[in-house]
């Protein structure tokens, strides 16, 4: 056993959703909510990834996270005239992509969602 205790069905979804929301004064919650992500993907490895990957839309290119990715990517590197997350929460963004794209099912995730891309952009 990993230590998490994760047997709550609802509690990725919930995390997405917290992620979904526009608020700006919650940049920090949304920080650690991606930081839970992927200490449920590093720590549990491969039982949830599946759930993550559908919760998250990361198998689809007009995905939830595919399209933050790409957004947060674009206003980085100035061509969006969308403001650039927050150094925290776009911290969190690419270490929760880093984790996941450490198991296969992750990776083909981010091919798929055409993120390679994008990522090659920076």
């Amino acid at each position: 056993s990993s230590g998490i205790n994760a047997e709550y069905g609802g509690l990725i979804e919930e995390l997405v959703d917290v992620l979904g929301v526009t608020d700006a004064r919650l940049t920090d919650i949304k920080a650690a909510a991606l930081r839970t992500l992927t200490a449920i993907i590093h720590l549990e490895r491969t039982p949830r990834i599946n759930a993550i990957i559908d919760a998250t839309g990361m198998s689809s290119y007009h995905g939830f996270f595919p399209s933050l990715f790409r957004s947060c990517v674009l206003a980085m590197i100035g061509e969006s005239a969308e403001t650039p997350l927050p150094q925290t929460l776009s911290t969190a963004l690419f270490s929760f992509l880093y984790h996941l794209a450490s198991y296969e099912s992750g990776g083909e995730a981010l091919v798929s969602c055409g993120i390679m891309e994008t990522l090659l952009r920076i």
